[in-house]
């Protein structure tokens, strides 16, 4: 009996120190980012929707959560690159080198994408991909000038 309960122990504590090390680094981040992009793509609903709940968790606003689903998504990642951090104060910049394909027919591609990330009650969180973020923005006050003008 004492043996289960060390080994449930021993269990208990990996999978709980795991949990806490996914926002600890920009790279992490990044990390759990792309593995669970990944996941997006899987057939089962269940997954689908951890993932999505992972990844919101993941961004520093819903508004780059929300750039990044319009943005981010029909994709699959086939291999990946991180590069080194230039990291700040409460702030970090991540070149990540991505092969990817469309799911929708399109052919592979290479791309580099800086992935801006900030840092808030010591975690890491994902402010802009590639400058995603501020596209977004952008368009949508030049969408609200535009219906504003028409009125």
């Amino acid at each position: 009996m004492k043996h289960k309960f060390l080994i449930f122990s021993v269990v208990l504590l990996l999978f709980l120190s795991c949990g806490k090390n996914l926002q600890q680094t920009p790279r992490s981040t990044i990390e759990a980012f792309i593995e669970n992009v990944v996941r997006l793509n899987e057939k089962s609903p269940t997954t689908i929707e951890q993932a999505k709940k992972l990844l919101r968790s993941l961004f520093s606003t819903e508004k780059a959560y929300e750039s990044f689903t319009t943005t981010f998504r029909n994709f699959e990642i086939k291999s990946y690159s991180i590069g080194e951090p230039e990291i700040g104060d409460s702030f970090a910049n991540v070149l990540v080198k991505m092969e990817t394909k469309g799911l929708i027919g399109t052919k592979e591609e290479e791309k580099e994408y800086t992935f801006s990330l900030e840092k808030k009650n010591v975690k890491w969180y994902i402010k802009d991909i590639a400058g995603v973020l501020k596209k977004f923005e952008k368009e949508q006050k030049e969408s609200e000038g535009n219906e504003e003008g028409n009125t």
